[in-house]
């Protein structure tokens, strides 16, 4: 559930002044020791060691006519951790898409908005650690007034690759839901997460709205050169 969120679903305001759904970065969280089948700070340590990669999110609302999201997260470690995060937000009855792209560099956030216009930079602690937070699962599961449990379930095959499943029920101060983080065996990074929730509703517009969300999120192109972050003003 990150959200957003993820799943975790958590709602940010970026420098527009528009708040946002994006995964939620908690911390500190209570996970049920008795029912945890797998470490996160293996799979925390195991994306940390990748030079890149992309993780894709994609959120349906259960309404009709239904709202969408799809947010693309490419994540890069060269020279010091970078991401791009470009988001398409489409509520519920709305017209046109809302599509913003943003890129972190430590504290520092890049934004334009609509994605042909130039960027613009300021120094935005706390949009920089939702997204950073965002592209690894383990931190949603360790999130302040969070609670999670674990159990072992059926395997799936991601992009050619057998993954552990595992189930897992989790609450947080914004949202509620259950699904399944499938992480590979060896390697322990994640595979995919799939999950229902209720949680803050899709799109600028709909501050203090929830809605039912069925989300996924896919972690891919491991260690991919060919991945980059678009050129941004300098600091």
């Amino acid at each position: 559930m990150r959200g957003e969120c993820v799943n975790r679903v958590k709602r940010i305001s970026v420098g527009l002044g528009v708040p946002l759904v994006v995964g939620a970065i908690l911390t500190g969280g209570n996970v049920s020791a008795a029912a945890t089948p797998v470490s996160l700070a293996r799979v925390s340590m195991a994306l940390t060691g990748l030079t890149s990669y992309q993780v894709d999110y994609t959120a349906q609302s259960t309404q009709k006519p239904p709202s969408f999201q799809k947010d693309i997260y490419v994540v890069v470690r060269h020279g010091g951790l970078r991401i791009d995060w470009l988001t398409s937000m489409h509520p519920s009855g709305a017209g046109d898409n809302t599509v913003i792209e943003e890129v972190i560099s430590g504290s520092r956030a890049c934004e334009r908005y609509p994605v042909t216009a130039p960027f613009s930079c300021a120094v935005s602690r706390s949009l920089a650690a939702s997204i950073t937070a965002a592209v690894d699962p383990a931190r949603t599961f360790s999130g302040k007034g969070v609670s999670v449990q674990f159990h072992s379930t059926v395997a799936k095959k991601v992009a050619g690759v057998t993954c552990a499943g595992y189930a897992f029920v989790l609450h947080t101060p914004t949202e509620h839901g259950s699904g399944v983080l499938y992480l590979a065996p060896k390697s322990n990074l994640p595979c995919e997460e799939d999950a229902r929730v209720v949680g803050p509703a899709i799109g600028p517009a709909a501050a203090g709205a929830t809605e039912k969300l069925i989300t996924t999120w896919t972690w891919h192109r491991f260690n991919d050169p060919k991945l980059n972050i678009p050129a941004v003003p300098a600091s």
